[in-house]
């Protein structure tokens, strides 16, 4: 599945590196989600980054990649304007600022 790279600008083809699968359902039994939680890493440009895939009740009846509903960490999209470089920042400040800074998602 590809998922949208912030480093090469683009989606492109992930792997995966490590994953979890959850499943949610409710006590009335009327809602279900199965979501599966994945370390990735860009087949381009080797970036890792985090990813959510889920499918609720609403999408359950297509069995297929495209049902699945897919989250990224950070928040990223077309539209997403990459982590600014900083180049006399000191190296803490740098963390910091890359930990915390928020990348618009469109």
């Amino acid at each position: 599945m590809k998922s949208f790279c912030l480093s090469c600008s683009i989606p492109t083809n992930q792997e995966v590196l490590n994953e979890n699968e959850f499943e949610f359902e409710s006590d009335d039994h009327t809602w279900f989600e199965i979501s599966t939680y994945q370390i990735i890493k860009c087949k381009g440009c080797d970036d890792v980054s985090f990813r959510k895939l889920y499918r609720d009740i609403t999408n359950c009846h297509d069995e297929t990649e495209n049902s699945l509903t897919q989250e990224l960490y950070p928040k990223r999209g077309v539209h997403s304007s990459p982590i600014k470089e900083y180049k006399n920042l000191p190296e803490i400040i740098k963390n910091i600022y890359k930990e915390t800074k928020f990348i618009p998602y469109f």
